[in-house]
């Protein structure tokens, strides 16, 4: 009998399921893979890899979102704000094509990135990966339709989040351990904590969640 779903990493370049936690894994290159996967372009490799490349990476059935993608103004020397963006945009109407969730990373280009999910107007979800910023910066993103998922550095930034964590809608936040070798249980243990709910009922909300914005079920 397969182990209960407790945890859900949607973004990590650690491969396989492990008891009970559920990983995505972050595919940067464009390959189909045999375990639930996001594909996309970083904006650090728009000018290495191929869009059209992706294409039918996007179509395979473990395919469960686009991204990551974005801008990152700090690779603006070697790309160009006019290739990141483009690249970016492109994904972005991919991902709007298939009903897919967008995995987004953006490094001090939020006003650029908020101008664009208002020009594209997406219906289907943009989740901002890595999220690490104060009170307005995140409520700026939740008034703009992102979800938002936290890794490790909400271990690192809990005293400067605390006073605000409990006051993101529960529906709109995913967890995820990225490239770090964390345990998503200890970010879901301080999340639980800090939104004054166990363990066990955060896990059900993010399941509820992921189902919903995947649209595939964890536990299938």
């Amino acid at each position: 009998m397969m182990t209960e779903v407790l945890y859900i990493d949607i973004h990590t370049h650690h491969a396989g399921r492990d008891g009970d936690v559920f990983r995505v894994l972050a595919n940067t290159e464009p390959q189909a893979v045999d375990t639930p996967f996001s594909a996309g372009i970083h904006p650090q490799d728009v000018n290495r890899l191929n869009f059209n490349d992706f294409l039918p990476v996007w179509e395979d059935p473990l395919c469960l979102a686009v991204g990551e993608c974005g801008l990152d103004r700090r690779h603006l020397a070697e790309t160009g704000i006019d290739k990141q963006t483009d690249v970016f945009r492109k994904q972005a109407l991919e991902a709007e094509k298939r009903n897919l969730p967008l995995i987004v990373h953006a490094v001090r280009m939020v006003p650029e990135l908020l101008r664009l999910k208002k020009e594209l107007a997406p219906t289907a979800p943009w989740i901002l990966h890595g999220f690490r910023g104060n009170e307005r910066k995140c409520m700026e993103m939740i008034d703009s339709g992102f979800y938002l998922s936290f890794g490790e550095g909400l271990l690192r930034d809990a005293g400067n989040m605390e006073s605000f964590f409990a006051r993101i809608p529960r529906g709109r936040i995913f967890f995820e351990t990225d490239a770090a070798e964390t345990d998503i249980r200890r970010i879901y243990a301080l999340a639980a904590s800090m939104m004054s709910m166990s363990v066990k009922e955060l896990s059900e909300t993010v399941k509820d969640g992921f189902r919903k914005v995947f649209r595939y079920d964890p536990e299938q």
